[in-house]
């Protein structure tokens, strides 16, 4: 079973590793 905080964690997560990747890619275009 999951609890809510390691659910929120893992979404937060996600959406920092998603901003991330998004950070990459816009310095590789310059």
């Amino acid at each position: 079973m999951i609890g809510t905080n390691t659910y929120i964690y893992t979404f937060i997560w996600a959406l920092y590793s998603t901003i991330l990747d998004f950070c990459n890619q816009t310095i590789y275009m310059w």
